[in-house]
């Protein structure tokens, strides 16, 4: 059976897979308590086939670069969040959603560092993904150091929602910063996860179902320097995956882009771009999937996905007027990009602004697209926050998962476990992905001396505290033995 991070009893009613209207209200803004007129938070409704911007009264969060929010089935804002506070659509605190971090008071500086999804196949229920920053290195700098998950049910508390569980830990490895997004699986209910981890090219795979979070495996690939902000985005027909990282000590702003599997949620053929003398944060895909956008702060560039040669598809849009916007001297460049239900592809700004950039037809190439700079001015100033938004509309994939069994895996993994004789370490290789795979070692009585999650790739067994003899071994899949065997330990 797979690793479990949690699990709950089936007691909410089933909703619909296919909800359509969960991206529908954008938040964004910051000071929400301020009595100043032009701070506090807008809301940008996509309801009714039109775009309505207005304030919201009474609020009291305060946003920064970290922005979540999501409505229920219907387009009604059911929840937003700052990444430290969940708030309802009463612009009151969810009950126990006053700190989702116990430690912080305030952490909202991370781009798509918060997400919130509902649950598949509940109603009623949500899913808070939320990091933490610290400085766990030496020279110190930002990275993440807390990663949580929040449970929140919005039929309690008279309907104003209830935080049921808080602050679960959620991986015991570093992720990369920021750029929590998912994806549907094949199956068109189930939602996929992708963790980097920091400084490595390591994916952590999860797979989000109606009972809770699996952790899959993980996967090696693309570049090993993911720290700095940024954000990731999958296609909306999910065959595409992209991240761009504005911030790396050695490789400076860096686009990937992956072909995405929904049946095993694995990555491959990656295509990178380095960038030099650039900024910006955002990457959003147009609605056919056939275009992406990059926001590099002076310019935004277009992606053909059908190219031959994706990396020499890169045109030049729109180039930043910088037009003025808040005080200090700041212009309206380009930073963070989000694909929304009309179609359009929303830039704002890095910074303290009010104004939005449209992409008016992100469906067409070249500077047909027709970029609008300015185009939006919200009521209030934000500062870099652009609510975190995957696609809820994704449906069952035309052709089917082929289902393999643990048997089919037998028969087609190998297993090699070296050296034997061993001394200090064992060396264990799967020839291929397999699910949530992990080494078992005991001692002639039966007794578990060791257990090690594997991935596909090399896997190494520290030994030393072992005492010559023999130990037995077997490794298991889906709570079924795919492999086992004998080793022998010498002086």
């Amino acid at each position: 059976m797979m690793k479990k991070i949690f699990f709950f009893l089936l007691t909410f009613f089933s909703s619909n897979v296919n909800a359509q209207k969960h991206d529908f209200i954008w938040i964004a803004g910051y000071d929400g308590d301020s009595q100043v007129t032009n701070l506090g938070l807008s809301s940008m409704d996509f309801n009714n086939n039109q775009l309505i911007v207005k304030k919201i009264e009474n609020t009291f969060m305060d946003m920064d670069f970290t922005c979540a929010a999501i409505a229920d089935k219907t387009g009604k804002l059911a929840l937003y969040s700052n990444g430290n506070i969940l708030a309802n659509s009463s612009n009151d605190t969810v009950k126990n959603g006053g700190q989702l971090f116990s430690k912080f008071s305030n952490l909202l500086t991370i781009d798509q560092g918060t997400i919130i999804i509902p649950f598949p196949e509940k109603d009623s229920l949500y899913l808070v993904l939320t990091q933490a920053y610290g400085s766990i290195k030496v020279p110190p700098y930002l990275n993440i150091k807390y990663f949580k998950y929040h449970i929140v049910n919005m039929a309690k508390n008279n309907g104003k929602g209830e935080v049921t569980l808080l602050e679960a830990n959620f991986c015991n490895y570093t992720p990369a910063y920021g750029k929590l997004t998912v994806c549907k699986h094949s199956n068109g209910k189930d939602l996929w996860l992708l963790v980097q981890e920091d400084s490595t090219n390591k994916f952590y795979r999860y797979l989000i179902t109606k009972n809770g979070i699996d952790s899959i495996g993980t996967q090696n690939i693309g570049i090993k320097d993911p720290f700095g902000a940024g954000t990731a985005a999958y296609s909306p027909d999910g065959t595409k995956f992209a991240i761009y990282n504005n911030i790396g000590p050695t490789l400076g702003q860096v686009l990937e882009i992956f072909d995405f599997d929904r049946c095993t949620g694995l990555l491959s053929n990656p295509t990178i771009i380095k960038y030099t003398n650039k900024g910006g944060a955002g990457v959003a895909f147009s609605s056919t999937s056939q275009f992406l956008y990059v926001g590099l702060s002076d310019e935004i560039r277009q992606y053909n996905m059908n190219a031959t040669d994706i990396a020499k598809s890169g045109k030049t849009v729109a180039t930043s007027d910088n037009f003025p916007t808040c005080l200090g001297g700041n212009t309206a460049d380009f930073y963070n990009g989000q694909l929304a239900p009309n179609g359009k592809i929303y830039f704002n700004c890095y910074g303290c602004s009010n104004l939005i950039h449209v992409i008016e037809s992100p469906n067409i190439e070249g500077t047909a697209c027709n970029v609008k700079q300015h185009a939006i001015t919200l009521p209030t100033f934000y500062y870099s926050s652009l609510c975190n938004f995957p696609n809820y509309r994704l449906g069952k994939a035309a052709q089917p998962c082929e289902s393999v069994s643990v048997e089919e895996q037998t028969e087609k993994v190998k297993i090699s476990i070296l050296p034997n004789p061993f001394q200090e370490k064992l060396s264990v290789t799967l020839s291929k992905a397999i699910a949530n795979p992990i080494f078992y070692l005991y001692d002639n009585t039966g007794r578990l001396l060791k257990n090690q999650k594997l991935s596909y790739e090399n896997n190494e067994i520290e030994t030393q505290n072992l005492s010559a003899g023999l130990y037995f071994w077997n490794i298991m899949s889906n709570n079924e033995i795919i492999g086992a065997g004998k080793v022998i330990k010498v002086e």
